[in-house]
């Protein structure tokens, strides 16, 4: 149940993160419907929406209830996506609950979730968001496994990402519109000095976009460790 979302349009209407100012409406909600769920629960939740002590006053209620983990992301529903996720206000909240708890956000190198994993060292779950969109090869360089190829495997994946969205989507704008939301993360894999990002945003048809791309990969492979 995602309890995180901060985008306004979501929160004006109580769902996502509007909905923690209201624990009541939470506990009732998990009353009315877990008695008749066929599937486990966890929840994904931020600080609060506004402040902090919202979600230390909903932990201990969750403790009642049969859910499977609870994924703190660190930042207020408010926030956005600015600022840096608290991790004292995580530490807190570890305090208050009896679940397995997941830590969230601002995981974008090895060294981030080293630091993490010191300072937590009862938290053994881990969710990558937008690290992983910047960076799809981040959770496998954590466990520790070898990278190899790694221009030629991101291209494979752009390419089967590209075409399922011609598939389903109808209109080059629609198309567009949906894999420049990704390139906003991913152009960070390439050099600075190419500005990827910069290229894609400018696209306004699908072949200068497939031309920028297949440019974009040609020059990098020769590049690629």
């Amino acid at each position: 149940w995602n309890l995180g979302c901060p985008a306004p349009m979501v929160t004006r209407k109580k769902r996502g993160s509007g909905l923690l100012p209201y624990p009541e409406e939470i506990i009732a909600f998990l009353d009315r419907i877990l008695p008749e769920l066929p599937v486990k629960l966890s929840i994904k939740t931020r600080l609060g929406l506004n402040r902090k002590d919202e979600l230390f006053t909903l932990l201990p209620q969750l403790n009642h209830y049969p859910l499977t983990e609870i994924i703190i992301h660190g930042r207020l529903g408010s926030q956005l996506y600015r600022g840096t996720s608290d991790r004292d206000a995580f530490a807190e909240c570890i305090k208050h609950s009896r679940h397995t708890i997941v830590y969230n956000g601002d995981i974008t190198t090895v060294e981030d979730y080293r630091d993490l994993a010191a300072r937590f060292p009862e938290v053994n779950k881990w969710m990558i968001g937008r690290g992983a969109l910047a960076d799809p090869f981040l959770p496998g360089t954590i466990k520790g496994n070898q990278q190899t190829d790694k221009m030629l495997r991101l291209q494979r994946f752009h390419t089967d990402l590209y075409d399922s969205c011609r598939e389903i989507l109808s209109g080059q704008s629609h198309i567009l519109g949906r894999m420049k939301q990704i390139w906003i993360y991913l152009s960070s894999v390439f050099p600075p000095e190419q500005k990827a990002w910069k290229k894609i945003k400018k696209c306004r048809t699908e072949e200068q976009y497939r031309q920028v791309v297949a440019a974009l990969f040609e020059k990098n492979f020769t590049q690629s460790p």
